[in-house]
Parts: C-alpha cells; sequence; structure tokens
C-alpha cells in the first residue's frame, strides 16, 4: 500500500511540474493586441500582509517571462501600427514589474531579435526598438517563428509565467515563398497532414490552433 501511495505522488508531482515548466502559445491579430494585454496581464494587487507566506509565493509565480513574435513587412511598420504597438507596450509596461523579462522577435517580411530579455519597465529601448525594425534588429534569422520558440525556450524561466505571444498582422504581405517556408517549419516541427497532403497547410494563415502545431 505505501509503495502504490508513494507512486500516486510521483506521478502527481510529476503532473503538477511538467505543467509548471510548459511555454504557452498565443496568438491573435495586431488590432487585438492592446484588448489582449488588458485580458491576459493583470494589474499587480497590493497586499498589506507582506509577511503573509502564501502572499510571497503568490508575488513569486506572478513574475512572467514574454517573447513576443511580431509579424512584418520588408519595410518598418506603417505609421498606424507602430502606434498600436507602440500604445500595446506602454500598457503592458504599466501591467507588468521590473522582475519581469521581454523579449521580441520578428517574422514573414523580416526575421530577427529585436529585444532580448529586457525589463517591461525599459520602455525607451522597446519603443525605440519598435520605432525602425530594419534598424534595430539585434540578429538577423532565416526563419524568425523557429528562432523565436529557440529563444523562448533557451530563456525558459521555471520560476516565470514562460509565453509566446505570436502577433498576425494582416497588413503583412506573406508571399509565395514565405509560406512554403511556414509550412517546412510546421512538417519539421511534427505537423502532421491526411495523405501527405498539404492544400491545407498552404492555405495557412497562422491560426490560433496551428500554433500548438509549431511547438510539438
Amino acid at each position: 500500500m505505501k509503495t502504490i501511495l508513494s507512486l500516486v505522488l510521483f506521478l502527481f508531482l510529476t503532473v503538477i511540474n511538467a505543467q509548471e515548466t510548459t511555454l504557452t502559445t498565443k496568438s491573435l491579430k495586431l488590432d487585438n493586441l492592446i484588448s489582449f494585454v488588458a485580458d491576459n496581464f493583470p494589474l499587480q494587487s497590493e497586499n498589506n500582509n507582506e509577511d503573509d507566506e502564501d502572499y510571497e509565493e503568490e508575488v513569486t509565480q506572478l513574475n512572467y517571462q514574454v517573447t513576443f513574435l511580431l509579424e512584418t513587412t520588408t519595410s518598418n511598420f506603417s505609421d498606424e501600427d507602430e502606434i498600436i504597438l507602440k500604445q500595446a507596450f506602454k500598457f503592458l509596461s504599466d501591467r507588468l514589474s521590473k522582475e519581469d523579462k521581454l523579449s521580441i522577435v520578428v517574422y514573414s517580411g523580416q526575421n530577427g531579435l529585436l529585444l532580448d530579455n529586457q525589463s517591461p519597465k525599459s520602455l525607451k529601448k522597446i519603443l525605440h526598438a519598435l520605432s525602425d525594425v530594419k534598424k534595430n534588429i539585434i540578429e538577423e534569422y532565416e526563419d524568425g517563428i523557429e528562432e523565436a520558440y529557440s529563444h523562448a525556450n533557451s530563456s525558459f524561466n521555471t520560476k516565470s509565467h514562460n509565453i509566446l505571444v505570436m502577433v498576425r498582422n494582416p497588413d503583412a504581405k506573406v508571399q509565395t515563398n514565405e509560406t512554403e517556408e511556414i509550412v517546412e517549419t510546421l512538417k519539421a516541427n511534427g505537423a502532421k497532414t491526411k495523405d501527405n497532403s498539404i492544400v491545407l497547410l498552404t492555405a495557412i494563415s497562422l491560426l490560433p490552433e496551428l500554433i500548438e502545431v509549431i511547438k510539438k
């Protein structure tokens, strides 16, 4: 009986640990980014009883490790898109703490690392990076999507909520060869198609449910 209970406890702890070490993926359109921030990054609540151990543990678990994956064109963001992005990241800066970490990767028209594990409170640096993508890319990639997941996994923090947020931009012109590259990325990461057909994948618009396929 003791052996069985030990086994059950081990399996339970394994499941809990797996849940705590999961990279969560979200997908949305650029127009919905501000509302997404409001819905997914709540304001930090104040607690006067700072000696409460449960409170201290809760604060530790509220840290965020967030990688944003932004769809781009071959040029910089349009004025309208840049305004939305900057307002969203200003909003996000107010809702996250200096202990949280923020990265930005771009894909599609341009592929590269734009911001590397910065505090959300470094607002000037964030806004500057968004103002000129072509000039401010830290490291260029061949595949922004694949490298975004690689970066998110390498920055993974077991004491934080690890999130990758893919922001699709309807203004970005995805050419045929770019679509093919995305399909190859999906296939390389375990995407399965019925009868080896890729008809549905070539019509991809990066729907939220397909993002789960990329990270497997």
